[in-house]
């Protein structure tokens, strides 16, 4: 049994198209501007602020990065891979330590 034919239909509008338009003029439509919008938007207010920006240089992912370079670092010296000084460790640490510091001040939780 045949299925029925669907007219095209815009994905995000829903709005039929018809004969060779089939790009629909909605303002629905994801622009490069609005990923990128939606991306940087941490706090989801709808836009992009000055605050959105500072969550995302103070916030924990730093801990995530520091630590990884930490992680991997270490595995390196010890399999014999590289050598990287036991200062850039502490270096590593200490800044995500900064970074971590920060982020609790400047969301209130230590008193």
């Amino acid at each position: 049994m045949k299925m029925p034919q669907v007219a095209p239909h815009c994905e995000y509008c829903g709005r039929l198209l018809w004969g060779r338009h089939d790009i629909c003029n909605c303002d629905k439509r994801p622009t490069l501007r609005r990923k990128l919008a939606g991306w940087f938007d941490v706090n989801a207010d709808g836009e992009v602020t000055i605050e959105d920006l500072s969550i995302i240089a103070v916030g924990h992912h730093w801990m995530l990065i520091g630590g990884l370079f930490i992680f991997i670092g270490a595995v390196g010296n010890v399999m014999g891979w590289w050598t990287i000084n036991s200062d850039a460790f502490w270096a590593a640490a200490g800044l995500a330590a900064i970074m971590e510091y920060r982020d609790d001040i400047k969301r209130g939780r230590r008193q």
